[in-house]
């Protein structure tokens, strides 16, 4: 391994855009595969197999790109190519291999006029997947996490469309926590170059403090004397040896790209060899780790944050302009009297559309984040649209609540997140969970009531409040007395989650924060994912979701997903609940230099909030 480094993946480093390498990645991701013979796809597959190797992040993403490409038109090919990586002794292969494979299967499981798929190439692949990865004394089994991870959904993919593939004792083979398979027994040794204090080590701070401290239990950041830690910093060192790792070797190219990152622009990232060692070991170690309770991380069977690739390579959602109305205003109030009075932004218009943009409905808004800006006049205005559905028998119950809120805030309009799963795994995989608060929602009715609270029992903020304000009857007493507002707990269901994905894994994926439906309401309806885009289709090949995605990060912005009326209504009669939106937001000061912001909060209110709900019957 490290003689190919230095010889095929240093070629590869030095390669530029105007190169054979580059020029065949941008030919692919812009070429119409349909016309590529699969005799020409074959030798592709060959060939980007061993870009693969390389330790430029960039290079490498689009690789996996092009083969998932590649694949979506000659699966089995891919997934032949990929079976054969295995017994590649470079981890960097078989792991983008596995992804690439894991992406095509994503994108073509649900796809419309391939029925052979499933049966002919799906199956005997994730068959001999397990034999190959996951049975006892499997050749190629391991403890790396993330090729684990994808050979692992690649098979639970096959199950979902064909439960009889694999008998239940060896299902469970394929399911955390793994038993056995890959290096079982670490070994441990010290760092052999530690009185040569060089840019070119293999492992620097972040790497050895941060991500080697996420594998160990109990233990505060810079604490190099925890006994868990030292363990983990030594077996990371002995498998790096183990794979051929020196420092003799590459300490002169590592420094080279250490200077080149710290040079170079546009946020490309060259990872050194020694740190290309250390990730193998670090993944390698995290799959053991996790199989036998170690690791730092309380749910071993979540996907780690250091997966660094979404191999169902999803685009933005559309720009669709949806919104049309001028919330800012175009009147002659002061800024001041502006934010104190101007008029509440009218979103009815905007909850229920015939189509959106070229898609046709009838739409239902469910979800909404907007904002308007007018810096010239240092005006703009924040607007939030959440849908919550709720039993017939609550309804009017919930709407007088609702009907005492001035504002609603954060825990109203904030939405559950959730990191680290693909795109292409809405709605179907476990990795998609359900929502962890399925959702009793506690409202303030407006009431008053004085709670008597003992000591013994009381909260921090309790005992503070007794030490500024209880009186000398309290502390006799032993009781502290406290005025509380009344809230009533209230079962509702929501029907949107937030998907993230932060931009610094990949330049392939960019960041995004993507409203999706629930898994809940998707499973319902029997809804399906396409390649390559967050929206959602029916069973007759309809699409029943659509997200709509339009501005930039700090400017004016519209964020909206939509479901379609009749799948919708579908789900409300037949659960019995009515459905109620939440509309809310605040117009504000903002300006291009944060200083003026404060200069105005120091004499006048910076935002006023404002909410309202609407309720189904005004507006279907």
């Amino acid at each position: 391994m490290p003689e190919r480094d230095l010889f095929w993946s240093e070629f590869l480093r030095r390669q530029d855009d105007e190169s054979v390498p580059y020029r065949l990645l941008s030919w692919l991701e812009t070429y119409d595969v349909n016309k590529l013979s699969q005799e020409y796809a074959e030798v592709y597959v060959r060939v980007l197999r061993w870009f693969l190797t390389a330790t430029d992040r960039c290079f490498r993403d689009r690789t996996t790109k092009c083969l998932y490409i590649v694949g979506r038109r000659y699966p089995e090919l891919l997934f032949n190519a990929a079976l054969d990586s295995l017994s590649i002794n470079d981890p960097y292969v078989p792991e983008r291999m596995l992804a690439a494979a894991y992406g095509t299967v994503m994108a073509i499981q649900f796809a419309p006029g391939s029925p052979d798929f499933h049966r002919v190439v799906l199956a005997p692949f994730a068959q001999r997947l397990y034999q190959q990865m996951f049975r006892r004394g499997a050749q190629h089994a391991t403890t790396h996490i993330l090729m684990r991870d994808y050979a692992r959904h690649t098979i639970e993919a096959a199950l979902l469309h064909m439960p009889d593939i694999l008998p239940r004792r060896q299902i469970a083979y394929i399911r955390p926590q793994f038993k056995f398979g890959g290096i079982r027994r670490w070994g441990r040794s010290q760092d052999r170059d530690k009185d040569r204090a060089s840019p070119g080590s293999p492992m620097h701070m972040d790497f050895h403090n941060y991500t080697l401290g996420a594998l160990v239990r109990n233990r505060n950041n810079y604490d190099f004397k925890h006994s868990g830690h030292k363990q983990v910093v030594e077996n990371i060192f002995w498998r790096i040896y183990s794979l051929g790792y020196s420092l003799d070797k590459f300490e002169k190219i590592d420094k080279d790209i250490g200077s080149w990152n710290w040079r170079s622009e546009g946020g490309n990232k060259v990872d050194r060899y020694g740190k290309k060692y250390c990730w193998i070991a670090f993944f390698e170690l995290a799959g053991y780790r996790a199989d036998t309770g170690k690791s730092g991380r309380d749910q071993v069977d979540q996907r780690i944050p250091e997966v660094d690739i979404d191999p169902s390579f999803p685009i933005e959602p559309p720009a669709l302009r949806v919104i049309r109305g001028d919330f800012v205003g175009k009147d002659n109030a002061s800024v001041a009297g502006w934010i104190k009075s101007g008029p509440t932004p009218n979103l009815r218009p905007y909850l229920r559309r015939n189509s959106v943009g070229r898609f046709r409905g009838p739409w239902i808004l469910l979800d909404a984040f907007i904002e308007q800006q007018d810096l010239e006049r240092n005006r703009s205005v924040l607007a939030f649209v959440k849908t919550l559905l709720i039993n017939m028998a609550d309804r009017e119950r919930l709407l007088k609540c609702l009907a005492t809120y001035s504002s609603f805030g954060n825990r109203l309009l904030s939405l559950e997140q959730t990191f680290y799963t693909f795109a292409g795994e809405i709605p179907w995989s476990d990795t998609f969970p359900m929502l962890v608060n399925e959702e009793k929602l506690e409202l303030l009715t407006g009431r008053k009531f004085i709670e008597r609270i003992p000591l013994a029992g009381a909260s921090m903020a309790d005992l503070l409040f007794f030490a500024s304000e209880g009186s000398k009857e309290d502390k006799k007493s032993g009781y502290i007395e406290r005025e509380r507002e009344e809230r009533e707990p209230f079962e509702v269901e929501l029907v949107v989650r937030e998907h993230c994905w932060e931009s610094y894994h990949t330049t392939t994926t960019v960041g995004l924060n993507v409203p999706v439906l629930t898994k809940e309401i998707a499973s319902f309806a029997k809804l399906t994912s396409r390649p390559q885009t967050f929206d959602l289709f029916d069973s007759a090949g309809r699409r029943a979701t659509l997200c709509s995605d339009l501005g930039t990060a700090y400017g004016p912005h519209e964020r909206l997903i939509f479901y379609r009326q009749s799948v919708l209504e579908r789900y409300l009669q037949a659960k019995g609940l009515d459905l109620i939106w939440l509309v809310g937001g605040e117009r504000r000061f903002k300006a291009k230099d944060t200083a003026l912001l404060h200069h105005f909060a120091e004499k006048e209110k910076a935002y006023t909030q404002f909410s309202y709900v609407v309720e189904r019957s005004a507006i279907l």
